[in-house]
């Protein structure tokens, strides 16, 4: 019955459409509790990335998560795609900045850099486990 269940709602939950904001774990969560209870869950834990992104820290990193997405928007089951025009643009928007000398974007950044190469890794690995 579960497997009928997530057969249901994953295609509505491809690692391409994830969004850490509009698309996440929770409201996956959501949709199979609802298939379960008829429920929903709360709205603060739906709403979490939102309150998050509201606090002055949420609005420090949200350059960074945004050109993150970018990366998972290029996610599929055999790993990542080419970079997307939009990742491509805030990193030299973060490199231009940090060129201009701005702190915040040079952390942002090396933070994007890392993201990619942890990304990178991790897809690796992971073709390599499922060729193997």
């Amino acid at each position: 019955m579960l497997n009928e269940l997530l057969s249901d709602i994953t295609p509505r939950f491809r690692p391409q459409d994830y969004s850490l904001l509009t698309h996440n774990c929770n409201h996956f969560s959501n949709e199979l509790v609802q298939l379960l209870t008829g429920e929903s869950v709360p709205d603060y834990i739906i709403s979490q990335a939102q309150v998050i992104f509201n606090t002055p820290f949420g609005e420090s990193i949200m350059p960074m998560v945004m050109a993150m997405e970018g990366l998972t928007g290029r996610a599929t089951a055999s790993g990542l795609m080419q970079q997307t025009p939009a990742a491509e643009a805030a990193a030299r928007t973060a490199a231009a900045a940090h060129t201009a000398g701005t702190p915040a974007a040079a952390a942002a950044a090396a933070g994007v850099a890392a993201a990619e190469a942890a990304a990178a890794e991790a897809a690796q690995r992971a073709a390599s486990v499922g060729g193997a």
